[in-house]
């Protein structure tokens, strides 16, 4: 047990060299995200320099999700050469508003199982 950082779960490597979560989450590789809950793509360039690319303005311009997530790939396709990383924003309140909605149809589907089986099994037990 690490006695310098008690209570820490390390994820991933040598715990000398992430002991803080932030250590942690510089490590995790995202390949893609999805655009409607993207606030702010930074992208950071050599020498300092930064583009910050507004979606949430390409989606309300464009058409659909593709051909926004499609405008911002080639704002980034653009200045690939010179990308050291990319920063991101996510819209937790548009996030949260979706995991909800997922959550209640899930739950909605459990109740409507439950009940369905309840009344399966009263059924039986009255026919016997």
């Amino acid at each position: 047990m690490d006695q310098k950082n008690p209570g820490r779960i390390i994820l991933h490597g040598n715990e000398a060299n992430n002991p803080e979560w932030e250590g942690v989450i510089d490590e995790i590789k995202i390949e893609s995200l999805p655009v409607q809950y993207i606030r702010e793509l930074t992208l950071n360039l050599k020498k300092g320099k930064k583009i910050v690319i507004d979606v949430p303005n390409i989606l309300a311009q464009s058409g659909h999700l593709q051909e926004a997530a499609l405008r911002v790939n080639n704002l980034i396709r653009e200045h690939g050469n010179n990308v050291e990383h990319i920063d991101f924003r996510v819209d937790m309140t548009n996030l949260q508003g979706q995991v909800v909605q997922a959550r209640n149809a899930f739950t909605k589907k459990v109740n409507k199982t439950i009940k369905r089986k309840n009344a399966e099994a009263k059924k039986k037990g009255k026919s016997k």
